[in-house]
């Protein structure tokens, strides 16, 4: 027995050979008169009842082979259509905030109530229908608006009295009985569908190229910033050796910058009392440093480094001399 996969999404599947022999049988069927019908929508109703669209997968999936009723020779209330099927449900698709069917209305059994709808369709003045449905539990909004929880779709009613005011009409239906006709209503139903998916495929598209730019720009904002606190942090350092009077060249900022920008105030306090500490003592030392009269006149003084040098090389030249 050959297995006929169905899509609740509204898009007619990818079949195999068999399926497709199997798909043809269906849809080339004389007896069947296509339609699609908008089956609810995510807004209260007359009844204040209210379906939300995370519920509309729940509907998708149990709406499945649901039958479509309709009372006897007219459109009547949901009452008496109860227990006479026209039709069934095939395929259940959600396009915005409207659940939309794929029904199959069953001409041989029902004609006369099939060419009504489908007189009723081409003189503009679609049928509507009313869903009957069960659900697990119910909340209010504002409003008094009830709205349902855990749904499943037991089947679709034509009505006359529609709670949805015009918002669940029948929205397209096969325009002849010949055959062919029929067939290329179908394809034009798959091109749409098509259509779609080659819609939502450029959206996505276009979203993962928006997310990636937003992600370059981020990163470009993010380096800008570590950046810039960066330099911000190198400044705040250069005062802080300024102000205990230490003065460095450009080549110790280049070469001690990331590691001066890696401590933390406590550490860097530290380093600078350390230095400001060696270099006090150093010049603590030079003060202390005694030579003797080279010249042999006076007594001996306390000189610099550089004081020292200089009486050197005085004194060679009067040797010299």
């Amino acid at each position: 027995m050959t297995d006929i996969r169905i899509d609740t999404k509204l898009e007619l599947v990818e079949e195999s050979a068999e399926d497709k022999e199997a798909f043809a049988s269906i849809s080339l069927n004389p007896g069947f008169q296509w339609a699609k019908i908008v089956i609810t929508d995510d807004l209260p109703n007359a009844n204040k009842h209210r379906i939300p669209i995370e519920e509309f997968d729940n509907l998708a999936k149990t709406g499945i082979f649901a039958p479509i009723k309709m009372a006897e020779k007219l459109i009547s209330d949901h009452k008496d259509a109860m227990g006479k099927p026209i039709g069934t449900i095939t395929q259940i698709g959600k396009f915005g905030n409207k659940l939309i069917a794929l029904a199959a209305l069953w001409k041989r059994e029902r004609p006369e109530e099939v060419d009504l709808l489908k007189k009723m369709y081409l003189e503009e003045n679609p049928p509507n229908v009313s869903w009957e449905l069960s659900y697990e539990q119910s909340t209010k909004e504002e409003d008094d608006v009830e709205v349902f929880h855990g749904v499943s779709l037991h089947g679709l009613a034509v009505v006359s009295n529609p709670a949805y005011v015009g918002r669940t009409p029948f929205i397209a239906m096969a325009s002849t009985n010949n055959q062919e006709e029929n067939v290329e209503e179908l394809e034009q139903l798959k091109s749409e569908v098509s259509n779609l998916k080659d819609e939502v495929s450029k959206l996505n598209q276009s979203v993962q190229e928006k997310e990636a730019e937003l992600d370059s720009l981020r990163k470009f904002k993010e380096e800008k910033e570590a950046s810039e606190a960066k330099e911000k942090r190198l400044i705040e350092i250069k005062n802080k050796f300024q102000e205990a009077n230490l003065e460095k060249d450009e080549k110790f900022w280049e070469e001690k910058s990331e590691l001066l920008l890696g401590l933390d105030d406590v550490a860097l306090e530290f380093m600078i009392q350390e230095m400001v500490s060696t270099l006090a003592s150093a010049e603590a030392s030079n003060k202390n440093i005694k030579i003797p009269n080279v010249l042999k006149t006076g007594s001996p003084k306390n000189l610099s480094p550089q004081e020292l040098g200089q009486a050197l090389r005085e004194s060679k030249l009067k040797i010299g001399d």
